[in-house]
């Protein structure tokens, strides 16, 4: 009963709270990687754990670039002397870090192309602007699947509940037929006293029970309430997503 309980609180603080606290806009700063200083696309990712946006990046940068990533120092990630024409068409070094500031968590994306240049908006405007995309796609496809992970965790869980409830709805059916046919038993005529005796206590024994299941079906019922409530909002904040990332669309000028 505590754990269902303790379940239900859960899902209702999650459902009650923003799942978003940034706009998750990279902005472009000077950051240090181990030995070497880059601009950098630094954006945060609210209080996502830091190994779970490493392992992301380096699957993400594998699947969509074709590049694979080691580790460089304790916080950081490189994928050496490649050449992705989605970035730049020249060789550089691809570099994330990430750390935590003000309590959340920051990811930091560099392209440096020797030991002390690195892709800038000031000198490589377009590259910048590729690298500044890369960046925000990772953070889309990042919490995207991690909202999805989260729908998909609350769905187990609705299936499991879901048929544990069917199961003790069934159950106290059958007990409220047996408690009526005790009490059927129990005016009859051909019952005498022992088995009158016995059937009173099979009937407080089944009573007992059929209470039981209505308390657990209460809880029960609270909890696929506040589960679907939950998954309507993930899903919401998925949707949300695909417009907090959507690029303004540039204006015409009338005549062209």
């Amino acid at each position: 009963m505590r754990t269902i309980l303790s379940f239900f609180v859960a899902i209702l603080l999650v459902a009650s709270t923003s799942t978003f606290a940034q706009k998750y806009r990279p902005a472009e700063y000077k950051v240090q990687f181990d030995k070497t200083t880059a601009s950098a696309w630094v954006v945060s990712v609210d209080e996502e754990p830091l190994d779970a946006l490493k392992k992301s990046w380096s699957a993400y940068v594998r699947q969509e670039l074709n590049v694979k990533s080691k580790k460089d120092g304790r916080s950081a990630l490189i994928a050496k002397e490649v050449t992705i024409p989605r970035i730049a068409e020249s060789t550089g070094d691809l570099r994330a870090r990430f750390y935590t500031e003000n309590n959340e968590s920051q990811m930091a994306v560099a392209f440096t192309t020797g030991y002390s240049t690195s892709i800038n908006t000031e000198d490589s405007p377009e590259e910048a602007e590729n690298l500044r995309q890369l960046t925000k796609n990772f953070v889309k496809y990042y919490k995207t699947n991690s909202l999805n992970g989260q729908i998909a965790q609350y769905e187990k869980r609705e299936k499991s509940l879901t048929s544990s409830y069917g199961k003790n709805e069934r159950e106290q059916k059958q007990l409220t037929k047996r408690v009526a046919k005790v009490e059927k038993q129990m005016k009859s005529d051909k019952s005498d006293e022992n088995k009158k005796f016995d059937l009173k206590n099979e009937k407080i024994a089944d009573e007992s029970r059929m209470a039981a299941l209505d308390a657990i079906m209460v809880n029960q019922k609270k909890e696929l309430i506040a589960i679907n409530k939950t998954i309507q909002q993930l899903r919401a904040d998925i949707s949300y997503l695909e417009t907090l990332f959507a690029e303004p669309v540039a204006k015409k000028n009338v005549g062209q």
